[in-house]
């Protein structure tokens, strides 16, 4: 999907005309917060013409086309509706956050397998299983 996609969207959903310099400011803004937010890397837009395949176009619209809309009617003070698409972001953002190790390519992902390492040989009390001491 192309940035030029998601400021047509963007523009029907704000009713509003978004600049190109404007939207990609947004569109990278949103890329940030999901990076600095997971810890991954994903690549910022370069212009408003070239495919963006670091993500899928469903969570580039749900992800990065809410984000856009957020800072389009932020930009124009109409807070209300700027709070709805900011919530309507965190959601996705929350959902997002469970699933993107699955289907984020590797290098973008800053090693992060989905699993975690844990070492758990002191998570149990062994003093359950020692003989105890005093006759029972």
């Amino acid at each position: 999907m192309k940035l030029s996609e998601l400021i047509k969207m963007s523009d029907a959903f704000t009713d509003e005309s978004v600049t190109t310099q404007n939207a990609l400011n947004y569109a990278n803004k949103g890329i940030a917060a999901v990076n600095t937010n997971l810890s991954i890397g994903l690549p910022f837009f370069t212009d408003t013409t070239s495919d963006y395949t670091a993500l899928t176009p469903s969570w580039l619209l749900a992800l990065i086309g809410t984000y856009m809309n957020y800072a389009v009617k932020l930009n124009d003070a109409s807070l209300n509706e700027a709070d709805r698409y900011k919530i309507e972001f965190d959601s996705y953002l929350m959902d997002f956050s469970g699933k993107f190790t699955n289907f984020v390519a590797d290098t973008y992902l800053n090693d992060q397998t989905g699993a975690y390492d844990m070492d758990t040989s002191e998570a149990i009390d062994q003093g359950w299983f020692t003989p105890r001491e005093g006759g029972l």
